[in-house]
């Protein structure tokens, strides 16, 4: 699981980064519930409005996804908003 820093400056650097490309990024701080991360995310996006989900997609092995789930294949699967993965 990835942690982001107390102060939330890895994703400011982001916001940071995309803006001299024209890149309207804005960060908010979400709340996690007693779902699933992909469904905590799709919430967010729906709360903001937003028509694209920017997520990593990483592989683990089929027993893992199978046993644990997997939040990329669950945006896949669930997803009100387009979605673009990276690996």
């Amino acid at each position: 699981m990835l942690r982001v820093a107390e102060d939330g400056s890895e994703v400011e650097d982001v916001t940071r980064y995309l803006a001299p490309h024209d890149v309207n990024a804005t960060t908010r701080q979400v709340a996690v519930s007693a779902s699933t991360a992909a469904e905590d995310l799709q919430r967010a996006a729906v709360d903001a409005d937003a028509n694209l989900i920017v997520s990593g997609a990483f592989g683990y092995s089929r027993l893992r996804e199978w046993f644990f789930g997997g939040i990329a294949r669950d945006l896949l699967a669930e997803a009100a908003a387009c979605c673009l993965m990276s690996h």
